[in-house]
């Protein structure tokens, strides 16, 4: 085999891990059926979300995490935002370039139920200085539940 195969045989599987989603869960990676995913900021969400927080173990996720099914408490950073260009991107992937207010941007910790397997999306709404945020079914887009929440502003 030549040199150059080898590094890419080699260089691959760290690729491929690097594109999936955030794993909010100790241990080792388990496969879909075992799992719920959430995909933060849907491209038909009014806010911006991203999940810092899943019982109590800090993570970074704001386009997809996987996670226990359960009773899990979300820690979630809620920003609103105006779109200023919606592009499709490859697949079922949208991609969109928006302006964050992070003067109103809230940090807020939300227990939901979700189902191995299950395929959730995290999405909102902004008026009046508050945020309405939906857990829906990813697919159907059928809102799950709904949390009303007041906005605290920040110096800018």
């Amino acid at each position: 085999m030549s040199h150059r195969i080898l590094i890419a045989l080699a260089v691959l599987p760290l690729l491929m891990t690097a594109c999936g989603p955030v794993r909010g869960y100790t241990g080792s990676a388990r496969p879909a059926s075992e799992v719920a995913n959430i995909q933060p900021n849907p491209y038909w969400s009014e806010i911006g979300i991203q999940v810092l927080g899943v019982d109590g173990m800090e993570v970074e996720a704001d386009m997809s995490i996987d996670v226990l099914p359960g009773s899990r408490a979300l820690r979630l950073q809620l920003q609103p935002y105006s779109r200023t260009e919606l592009q499709q991107a490859s697949g079922a992937e949208i991609q969109m370039d928006t302006m964050d207010d992070v003067e109103w941007q809230t940090t807020i910790d939300w227990t939901v139920e979700l189902a191995a397997g299950g395929k959730y999306a995290l999405t909102g709404t902004w008026q009046d200085e508050a945020f309405e945020v939906h857990l829906q079914d990813a697919d159907t887009r059928a809102i799950i539940d709904t949390r009303e929440v007041q906005a605290v502003r920040r110096d800018p």
